[in-house]
């Protein structure tokens, strides 16, 4: 990760940011280290799905009120894992190890310290936190009165070998916890596992590997139906997805959309499916808003956004990560599904 200088986070209030296709941007995180040369694991590895090819730039208008985001944290390094829960924004911010709240619960103090470099955040149907802790692991944070409590690893390893750097989750209405596994901060000495994964574990503990063939898997996300779920990769900018069945996700994934086109800093990052079906990834110069079928319909200029999720009590504010801030726009239609899962919904209200 860059070098930066750290500044004490602080909450914004009224703040409003005009965001250009183009210009200087908050800082990204670093390129992944790319896998060890492996002459048995390129063998093992099945083939990664072609990336659609880029396409034309829409403007917002077809799904968002206007092209404004409104900041709402600032002086940050580097947020990520956005997730709304009982009228209370929380998100990571990896180099520091915290996660802080929005409203903050006390005036430029994090809400949670020593995360372990957190990046994504869900909320299980217990009202867990859970968080994919960039140095290897998943873990369960429990909440008392609105505090952080005792923090529980639910996994650290596959096979016997350590996680490479957990990056983001979605949680299934069964309990099931898919996470994506890439190895943007895990040190090439402690890498273990030769290959970046998407896993499941299971409500019994059991870790399963759904896939090793997406090239740097980083954001994930079930359909409104439970019937799809898409991952992102950073490596190609796409977004593919897989076919879920009742016993969990079959086959090898499926090429869905490219977010390539867009012009200023961004990666296929973090994604989020509206009550609608409609899916909202982070890309090349912002938010990219494509249908179920794949027809890109909407995109903000959001230049350095790295994940999104929806909140407010109507389900139509899209807050944002972006480098040192977080920011907030608002989308024509509540984003909130009508049968969301136990603790979670499509929308990302309770979701990473």
């Amino acid at each position: 990760m860059p070098k930066t200088r750290a500044i004490a986070g602080r909450i914004v209030s009224g703040g409003v940011l005009m965001l250009a296709l183009t210009g200087t941007v908050a800082a990204q995180a670093p390129s992944p280290a790319p896998a060890p040369d492996s002459p048995a694991s390129a063998r093992a590895a099945p083939k990664a799905p072609a990336a659609p090819e880029a396409p034309k730039l829409p403007d917002h208008s077809a799904v968002f009120e206007s092209d404004k985001v409104e900041v709402v944290a600032s002086g940050l390094r580097f947020t990520e894992g956005p997730v709304f829960r009982d009228g209370v924004l929380y998100f990571s911010d990896i180099p520091t190890s915290t996660v802080h709240t929005f409203p903050a619960q006390a005036e430029d103090k994090p809400w949670r310290t020593g995360t372990n470099r957190s990046n994504g955040l869900a909320f299980d149907a217990s009202g867990r936190l859970i968080a994919c802790e960039s140095d290897g692991a998943i873990a369960a944070i429990t909440i008392i009165d609105g505090k952080p409590g005792e923090r529980k690893v639910l996994v650290s390893a596959y096979e016997g070998k350590r996680l490479n750097s957990p990056n983001d989750l979605a949680i299934h209405p069964d309990g099931s916890i898919y996470f994506t596994d890439p190895d943007f901060f895990v040190d090439r000495d402690k890498k273990q596992l030769d290959f970046n994964g998407v896993f499941r574990l299971g409500p019994d503990g059991s870790l399963k590997l759904v896939s090793r063939s997406i090239g740097r898997p980083n954001g994930l996300a079930f359909s409104h139906d439970h019937t799809r779920l898409y991952v992102t990769d950073s490596a190609n900018g796409s977004i593919s997805y897989f076919t879920v069945a009742a016993d969990g996700v079959s086959g090898e994934p499926k090429p869905f959309a490219s977010v390539r086109s867009g012009r200023g800093r961004g990666l296929a990052d973090g994604i989020k499916v509206d009550g609608q079906g409609r899916v909202f990834s982070t890309g090349a110069g912002g938010i990219f808003v494509f249908t179920p079928d794949g027809a890109l319909i909407a995109f903000l200029p959001v230049p350095g956004a790295s994940n999104l999720c929806f909140g407010d009590a109507d389900g139509r504010t899209l807050y944002i990560t972006k480098g040192r801030e977080v920011v907030k726009a608002r989308v024509r239609e509540a984003a909130a599904a009508t049968t969301p899962a136990p603790g979670t919904s499509p929308s990302g209200i309770g979701q990473p």
